[in-house]
Parts: structure tokens; sequence; C-alpha cells
């Protein structure tokens, strides 16, 4: 059946494929239609795959958000939109291109993750407003000749030795 020589894996190929058009092309006794004929008849039941078929096999990981907004996938940080700092965020990518990371928080998405300007990061403002930031505002300096507030200046009398001199 086999040559003595071995085969090239295009002449394996070539065997392959004949064999199933033979198979394919003959008619069965049990349905009386080759497999061809009846996948042909029946082809108006098979749906076109969605639109976005690799969509549906993303990895699909789990990262709490730090407070400079940042979270790390593969060893690579990423920045994410500012209100979700301190939130446990869902983190979708192939892992055959971990750059294209999609950020989705209680079902829905908030876009893609954008890959870490530590330039950009260290000067950019925070969005603490859902956080337990203060709110008020600081305490003025007191006006000039008012009397201090307790405590005030013992540091300078304990370290420099200035104060009263009674």
């Amino acid at each position: 059946m086999l040559p003595k020589d071995p085969l090239t894996l295009q002449d394996l190929n070539d065997r392959l494929e004949g064999f199933v058009d033979e198979y394919n092309g003959t008619e069965h006794g049990s349905t009386k239609e080759s497999p061809y004929s009846r996948y042909r008849r029946d082809l108006s039941c098979v749906r076109a795959a969605p639109e976005h078929l690799l969509s549906y096999f993303r990895r699909r990981e789990y990262r709490r958000v730090k407070k400079d907004r940042t979270v790390q996938v593969k060893g690579r940080v990423f920045e994410v939109p500012a209100k979700l700092i301190d939130k446990t965020i869902e983190l979708l990518f192939h892992a055959e291109s971990p750059d294209d990371v999609e950020v989705a928080y209680q079902g829905l998405s908030y876009g893609k993750a954008v890959p870490l300007n530590q330039m950009i990061n260290a000067r950019g403002g925070r969005d603490y407003a859902d956080s337990k930031a203060p709110t008020s505002k600081p305490e003025a300096p007191p006006a000039p000749g008012a009397s201090p507030a307790p405590g005030a200046g013992v540091v300078d009398s304990v370290v420099y030795g200035k104060g009263d001199d009674t």
C-alpha cells in the first residue's frame, strides 16, 4: 500500500486530500447521499461567525487600580481612567498581543488601557472625587502679632536654645 521509500510531507498531504475528496463524494448506505451533498443541502442552517469572533477568546484577568491609576499585566504597566482608582477591574487581552488591553468594570467597557508614560503620569493630576480625600480648605497662617498656638515654638526652644530667657 505505502511505498518502500519514505514519503515527503507534501506527498502525504496530497494522498490525504485525495482520500478525503473520495470519501466525501461517495454515497453512503444509510443516508443514500454523499457527505458533501448532504452538507450542501443543509447549508442554509449554517450561520456566519460573529463579526468580532476573536474577542470571545481573550484572556480575562482582574487587577486593583492603584492610586496613580495604573495596573500591571504581563510585566507591563498601563494607565486606566482615574474614576477606577481603588476598584478591581477586568482586563481583557490576547496572550499574543498583551499591549492591546481593554478595561471593563461592572460589565461596562472603559476603552483601551494606555501603556504607561512615566513622565506624563508623574505630572498628571489625580481625581480623588470618589475617595476619602479631604475637601476642606487648608488653615490660613496666623496673623502677624497674634499669639501662637499652644506648643508652637517648642522645637525652637529645645533644638536651638531659643525661647523665654527668664
